[in-house]
């Protein structure tokens, strides 16, 4: 006799996940709490996603923004999620990644015939710099590389994508990127010509909790060392950078 398999849903491996943290279902973020996210689709709790997603749903909310730019096709693997706060009319700009409505285009040559009064972004320009340095056989040392391409496509975006009195989110891995991470300790945000920014550091302090860190971040352990030596598989640290024009 054929024994019968019982297959789990979605919303049982989501339990299953809750039994094992207990009664930590929430983060803090600012100055309230956000439910971590929990998907099938490339984040089972285990991955930065598990914040990213509730913090630009949590902006959406506030916001209700009409016009929308999503730089990097993330969003749409997370649909159900997003359906609801995220406008129909989204426009979404991934340079490689092919997909239903999907312009695949650098950012920096994106011409649009309008502007946007909200930009997002969920970790794709820590990848920007790693593709300037394959397109470019850049052989001298990371450290040496005055230019982070990840800023200077901020700046693009905030000159040329985004309406006066407009908000542009992007959250960023540290620790990915030796480019963005040399730039942003040496406070290169600062020359993004804007009203104002803030920036938030989440840190994974177990396998399945985050927090909000108030410290100073003075030292970045540059990839891969940021992966051997992490004390969890993949991103132990998240920034979420706010700009304001």
């Amino acid at each position: 006799m054929f024994k019968a398999v019982k297959f789990l849903s979605a919303y049982d491996l989501q339990l299953m996940f809750y039994c094992k943290i207990g009664s930590e279902t929430q983060f803090s973020f600012q100055d309230g709490k956000l439910d971590y996210f929990f998907h099938s689709y490339n984040n089972y709790r285990i991955t930065e996603r598990t914040i990213e997603i509730p913090i630009i749903g949590y902006y959406l909310k506030k916001l209700t923004p009409k016009n929308v730019l999503e730089i990097g096709n993330v969003s749409n693997h997370y649909y159900d999620f997003f359906r609801k706060i995220r406008p129909d009319n989204t426009d979404v700009v991934d340079k490689y990644e092919k997909g239903f409505n999907v312009i695949n285009q650098d950012i920096t040559d994106y011409h649009p015939d309008k502007k946007y009064d909200f930009v997002f972004s969920i970790s794709t320009f820590e990848h920007m710099d790693e593709d300037r340095r394959v397109q470019s056989a850049i052989t001298e040392k990371r450290e040496e590389c005055n230019t982070c391409v990840a800023i200077e496509n901020m700046k693009y975006v905030v000159n040329q994508l985004l309406q006066q009195g407009s908000t542009f989110i992007i959250t960023i891995p540290l620790g990915q990127s030796p480019e963005f991470d040399i730039s942003f300790l040496r406070g290169d945000l600062k020359e993004i010509t804007c009203k104002s920014y803030q920036t938030y550091l989440m840190v994974r302090t177990s396998e399945l909790k985050w927090i909000q860190s108030f410290e100073q971040i003075k030292e970045i352990p540059h990839y891969p060392e940021s992966i051997k030596n992490s004390k969890f598989v993949g991103v132990n640290h998240l920034l979420v950078i706010k700009i304001n024009t």
